[in-house]
């Protein structure tokens, strides 16, 4: 209806001052109110425009090529068509970064359990040095006293002698 176009416009007026201001938030709340108000094509472009300075790339083809498949005749056809792929390639480059942060975090990551792993490996190697040094040091502390405390009974020469002894009484 009349009134409705009329209202639109006067919001859509206030939503182009805060464009022209660079208050794109506010802008873009002013033209989506004014699109519920009355959906005229026009706005889909404003609309396109506030998200694009926003940096939603999506957004902004979403409503650039509304724009277009309402008015597929538009004065601006091909500038329109020219935002479309600028977004679009934003798209592909912000998509392109986020696959490159996706590597690099995955090759530190890789990174970090080489390291975790190594470092592991080193530890078990000292445990086994350090253990091997205490059998050694056990080893040696046992040869010592076997070494102190002299032969067994049964390896002394009077034993046997002794045993021969009461052997041949017995016989």
């Amino acid at each position: 209806t009349g009134a409705q176009r009329r209202e639109a416009r006067q919001i859509a007026a206030a939503a182009a001052q805060a464009y022209n201001t660079g208050n794109f938030e506010e802008a873009l709340a002013q033209y989506e109110r004014a699109y519920e108000v009355f959906p005229a094509p026009q706005l889909q472009f404003n609309l396109g425009q506030c998200h694009r300075e926003l940096g939603n790339h999506e957004r902004t083809v979403f409503f650039l090529e509304r724009y277009l498949e309402e008015l597929p005749t538009a004065p601006n056809r091909e500038t329109v068509l020219e935002l479309v792929a600028e977004a679009r390639a934003a798209i592909a480059e912000t998509e392109r970064a986020a696959e490159e942060a996706r590597q690099q975090a995955e090759e530190a990551r890789q990174q970090e359990a080489a390291r975790v792993a190594a470092a592991h490996q080193i530890e078990m190697a000292r445990q086994q040095e350090e253990l091997r040094r205490q059998e050694a040091e056990r080893f040696a502390i046992l040869r010592r006293a076997e070494a102190e405390s002299g032969p067994e009974v049964y390896e002394e020469w009077w034993f046997w002698t002794l045993i021969g002894a009461v052997v041949a009484a017995a016989v």
